[in-house]
């Protein structure tokens, strides 16, 4: 598929397509090649509205993901896993069960653990050694749901227990309509710093400008995004946009 590339000094490629769908079949078939090559490849995913068109699009590429070990970025804690706007069900319903991925290579956080720490910590140890994660950027350049703060050891964190940002819970219960808490256990920048590749897509104007600011100003907890310009995590972190985010960029 043709694309336009963007450079940048700290970002291995940026791939740039003409719409939000043709974005989405560029970084679907790019996953695609990497488990054809490694069937049994251990793979962090993202969910939200960016990742519809995304899973949409796997089963296109016509490679078998059954044998993938299988992970996620965060969910909403006091939340049922099966709940409606559970991103373990997200998963499941539009990734996990379409391309038959095994049920033994699946893990996910328990949305009703009784301790968010004891959680956050069991879910850490499952997700060392994954060589790609995929990534959507959210609400103040938001990864998982590590929030934009004015502290920098949010650089440092690994799997942890999060309160949700007001920025965040508010297009949660308010623009989607969700019945969701204000609090979330999610991956920290460190595990999305210690895969082997990050994916990150994003598709439209807002989106970029969130980007442009993480690749053209300085590294700042402020905007989390930015981490991805890090060193030896930007030289192997490919991001995939429609024009009208590289609009923003450029």
């Amino acid at each position: 598929m043709e694309f336009e590339r963007i450079s940048h000094p700290n970002i291995h490629e940026i791939r740039v397509y003409p719409d939000e769908n043709l974005t989405a079949k560029g970084a679907a078939e790019y996953l695609a090649n990497k488990v054809q090559k490694n069937p049994d490849i251990p793979v962090t995913f993202a969910t939200g509205d960016t990742m519809i068109p995304f899973a949409k699009n796997f089963k296109l590429t016509g490679v078998d993901f059954s044998r993938i070990l299988a992970r996620h970025l965060d969910q909403y804690w006091q939340y049922p896993n099966n709940g409606e706007f559970s991103f373990p069900q997200f998963l499941y319903d539009r990734i996990f069960k379409p391309l038959n991925i095994n049920r033994r290579n699946i893990a996910t956080i328990d949305g009703l653990a009784k301790n968010p720490y004891a959680e956050a910590d069991r879910y850490d140890k499952l997700v060392k050694n994954i060589s790609v994660c995929i990534l959507g950027v959210g609400p103040g350049g938001h990864l998982g749901f590590t929030e934009s703060s004015n502290d920098f050891d949010i650089f440092t964190m690994r799997t942890h227990f999060q309160q949700l940002s007001r920025v965040t819970f508010e297009r949660d219960t308010i623009e989607r309509k969700q019945d969701t808490p204000p609090t979330a256990i999610t991956q920290g920048l460190a595990n999305i710093g210690e895969t082997e590749e990050r994916i990150v897509i994003l598709y439209g104007p807002e989106k970029g400008k969130i980007l442009a600011d993480a690749l053209h100003n300085s590294i700042s907890p402020l905007n989390p995004a930015s981490y991805l310009k890090k060193e030896d995590v930007g030289n192997s972190t490919i991001i995939f946009i429609d024009k009208a985010a590289a609009k923003q960029v450029e």
